[in-house]
């Protein structure tokens, strides 16, 4: 039920500084801003590659929630953004499972879904189904096919997210989005044991990851 990773948000200290570190290492060049002063937030939108994007945010108020991330966490990835064209059956299948459905919207561009990090397993995610033909992504404006032209990276193709229990997450991303691992192994040069879960696109995953050494 969800076909892919999108766009991937990390909590920056300072957007300029972001954009150059991006920009200087990988060819990033932001694309799009949008007015997110409601949720004390600024951001900018920098194509990764294949209609996949990164997302920056800085908060501009103190008592944001992006603020106390950032004050407990560090700069650090802060939310996941999925693509759905299933949204009809997803929204209540997950609700279903009382999983905690927040912030839902919908305009001519698309519908959304925020799901809280205590539903799964820590991570904050948003399901985002888009309305219309082709790779239309409204959070990155109209012209973000051209500011993908002299990128160093292809697109986002995984990204991990660490739990405390591994068997518990996997099934619990299995029950909730009909995902299946298709791959379990130790990294040999950490401590870290992964279950990789293809989406329905089949070409980004989401990597669940757990550390050995909690079990020892």
């Amino acid at each position: 039920m969800l076909e892919r990773l999108r766009q991937v948000a990390m909590m920056v200290r300072d957007l300029e500084e972001g954009q150059e570190l991006y920009r200087r290492t990988l060819g990033m060049e932001a694309c799009y801003s949008e007015d997110l002063s409601r949720f004390g937030l600024a951001n900018q939108i920098l194509p990764a590659g294949n209609g996949t994007f990164i997302e920056l945010l800085q908060p501009i108020s103190s008592d944001s929630a992006g603020a106390r991330f950032l004050e407990r966490r560090g700069e650090a990835p802060y939310l996941l953004v999925f693509e759905t064209r299933q949204y009809d059956r997803l929204i209540p299948h997950l609700k279903s499972l009382g999983v905690r459905v927040t912030g839902e919207s919908q305009d001519e561009h698309q519908r959304s879904a925020f799901i809280h990090p205590s539903s799964a397993n820590g991570a904050f995610l948003e399901v985002i189904e888009v309305s219309g033909a082709g790779d239309a992504w409204p959070a990155a404006g109209p012209d973000w096919q051209r500011a993908e032209r002299g990128l160093l990276t292809r697109q986002l193709r995984q990204v991990a997210v660490l739990v405390r229990d591994l068997d518990q997450a996997t099934r619990r991303w299995e029950e909730m989005f009909g995902l299946r691992a298709t791959a379990r192994h130790q990294i040999s040069f950490t401590d870290l044991e992964i279950v990789v879960m293809p989406l329905a696109g089949r070409d980004t995953f989401i990597e669940l990851a757990q550390s050995t050494s909690e079990n020892t």
